[in-house]
Parts: structure tokens; C-alpha cells; sequence
């Protein structure tokens, strides 16, 4: 396979992205964390000057805001955006416990094309009321950019092609090592790491199978009073078992890792954020593994972060030039929010 133009064979809503990166979008980045500062990065890399507004609460964030993005204004009140600066667009990077509200705000103040990160809301509940909110005009797209990922991508096309056969058995897990220290910050949200990690590999399973039941589910909390490991096991419309596990307190993983790996009659596909190994049992020549940096020859070279995030962030400007949907839409969220509260409700919760 050339390697050279995986990301426009996996990405086929960007083979026109050369034609929209140059016309002029108005974003506002709301929260000037690391995930505002990341995305701001990118959006200005991709379409300079496109960033136009940062609104940050913390007069020390908003300072330095002020001081590193001379040209882009500083506000420290949502109220204020659309009194002092029309935007096309607008990204919400603030903690999760406040994308209700935010979400709220943004589209009854009339933004008409919204990305949020991950995850869009708590729960099922508030994603439900933020969609009633919405406007027939009004998109919101949700940053679960792993969708983004070539080697899931990549992944998904060959399922579609059956190259695995009959799918026996599917395992699944999201492990990092980000809270490995006690705290007692995620207490008041009532929900952890398979919320805010495990969406990820959630949203991966509800995207590539049809998952009707959750079989059983077990979480513990080992250094927060939230969920630091989840363990669940599920079921497709066929029958299919899925076991999945999710933590972000394994000191082995120095970096998060996303993984699975499908097991069918023909072989098997294992498929992380850096590689996929396709192994076949009938024919050793259609073994095959490929690794990140075949995936993401000449996408534009834009250093921060994953290259997902840079996709991602083409995907979106190309939405809010185009009036293209974006593929990872807050209704599109709704399998995947619907199946989490369905895991935190079915959680047994080891005694002592």
C-alpha cells in the first residue's frame, strides 16, 4: 500500500482541504487551558489568525493570554463575546463539569457552529437538554478525536471489507497513568476515569459494532473517590462479547494508550493509536502490521500534540467553511453517552 496519502484515503471529506484553508473563519477558544492553548495553536497553524477571542475566568490565564496573542482579544466574561466579537465558531476546552452551561450559553447567544472536547457533558440527561437547545441551523461537533486516528480509520475500513472473518470475541481497554496520587478533585463530578478516558475506546466500540447490553460492569476507586478502574463486559447485536477495561492509574503506561483487538475466524486485528497488526490464519502473506509514521506522511505539518488533533481541527474549519456535518456530532455522541450512564448504572462497587 503507498503510504504517502493514507490520511486523504482514510479521510475522504479532506481531499478538498487545500481549497478551504485559506478563507477567512472567526473562532473564539473558550478556557485558556491546556487544551484551549493546544487547539488555539493548531487552528492559528492551520488558518492563521482565525482565532479572534479567548474568554478565560482566571485573571492569571487571561494575563498570559493577553501577552502571548497580541492580536486576539481577551474576555473574561462569556456574556461578552458576541457584544464585543462576531465569531463563525466557537471551541469549549473548560473542564467537563462546565460544558452544560457553556453549551447552553453559546448556542442561545447564537454561535452557530460549536466544537466541544470530550466529554460533551456528565451524562445522557444534559447531552438530551443541550440537543433541545439547538437550533435546525446550529452544529456541535465533540472532540473525540480518536475517530480522527488513521489507524482506527484504518481499522474501520477493514471490518467494513470482513477481512477477520466471523468476530468471535473483541477486547477493548483505555490505560494511562494520569492520576496515579491521591486527590479529592473529581469527587463533587461523581465520575472518572471511563467517563473521561474510556470515552475514547467507548466511542470506538459504538462507531465500529452494534452494542445492545451490558453483560456486568465493576468499578473502583484506588487513589480519588471516583472510578479509577472500570471493568465491563458487553454484547453486540449478534452476540459478540466485548470485555473492556479502563483506568488512567497504571503506572506502567507512560503515555495513554487506546487498544483493540478483534478476534474472527479468518485472523485477527489489533489496532492502537500508533500501529494496526492485521494477522491472518489462512495466509501468512496477508499478514501485515502498519506504524504511525506511514499513516501520517505529508498531512500538514503541524507539531502539537497527536496528529489526530491537527485532522480533527481540519475537519472542523472545513465544516465551518463548507457547511459539511462534522463526523463526530454531539446526536452522534448519543450511543456513546447513552452506553456509558448504562455501565455506571449496571457498576458494582467492591465493598471495603
Amino acid at each position: 500500500m503507498d503510504t504517502s496519502e493514507l490520511w486523504r484515503l482514510f479521510l475522504p471529506e479532506l481531499v478538498d482541504w487545500e481549497k478551504h484553508r485559506s478563507e477567512k473563519v472567526k473562532i473564539a477558544i473558550v478556557g485558556f487551558g491546556k487544551m484551549g492553548i493546544l487547539h488555539a495553536g493548531i487552528l492559528n497553524l492551520l488558518n492563521p489568525g482565525c482565532v479572534t477571542a479567548i474568554i478565560e475566568r482566571s485573571r492569571i490565564l487571561s494575563y498570559a493570554a493577553s501577552k502571548v496573542t497580541k492580536k486576539t482579544k481577551v474576555l473574561r466574561n462569556l456574556d461578552d463575546l458576541q457584544k464585543k466579537v462576531e465569531v463563525d465558531a466557537a471551541f469549549v476546552t473548560t473542564p467537563a463539569g462546565s460544558h452544560h452551561l457553556l453549551l447552553g450559553k453559546l448556542l442561545d447567544s447564537g454561535v452557530p457552529r460549536i466544537f466541544v472536547e470530550k466529554p460533551p457533558t456528565m451524562n445522557l440527561g444534559q447531552l438530551l437538554e443541550v440537543k433541545r437547545a439547538m437550533s435546525s441551523s446550529q452544529v456541535v461537533m465533540v472532540g473525540l478525536q480518536k475517530r480522527y486516528a488513521l489507524p482506527f480509520r484504518h481499522a474501520q475500513m477493514l471490518l467494513s471489507e470482513g477481512v477477520v472473518g466471523d468476530i468471535k470475541n473483541i477486547r477493548a481497554y483505555a490505560k494511562s497513568s494520569d492520576i496515579t496520587s491521591p486527590t479529592s478533585r473529581f469527587d463533587s463530578l461523581g465520575r472518572g476515569a471511563l467517563l473521561d478516558l474510556g470515552i475514547h475506546v467507548v466511542d470506538l466500540l459504538t462507531w465500529l459494532f452494534d452494542i445492545t447490553r451490558v453483560v456486568n460492569a465493576r468499578q473502583q476507586s484506588l487513589v480519588t473517590g471516583v472510578d479509577d478502574t472500570f471493568e465491563a463486559e458487553l454484547r453486540t447485536r449478534e452476540g459478540i462479547p466485548i470485555t473492556l477495561e479502563v483506568t488512567w492509574s497504571d503506572k506502567a503506561y507512560r503515555l495513554p494508550e487506546t487498544k483493540l483487538s478483534i478476534e474472527g475466524s479468518l485472523g485477527t486485528l489489533t489496532v492502537a493509536d500508533d500501529l494496526l497488526r492485521l494477522t491472518r490464519v489462512d495466509n501468512e502473506t496477508l499478514s501485515k502490521c502498519t506504524y504511525r509514521p506511514d499513516y501520517y506522511q505529508s498531512i500538514p505539518p503541524v507539531y502539537l500534540g497527536d496528529q489526530e488533533y491537527a485532522l480533527e481541527d481540519m475537519h472542523f474549519l472545513q465544516c465551518v467553511t463548507s457547511s459539511m456535518a462534522p463526523a463526530t456530532t454531539l446526536s452522534g455522541a448519543t450511543t456513546t453517552m447513552s452506553l456509558i450512564d448504562q455501565m455506571y448504572e449496571r457498576a458494582v462497587i467492591p465493598s471495603g
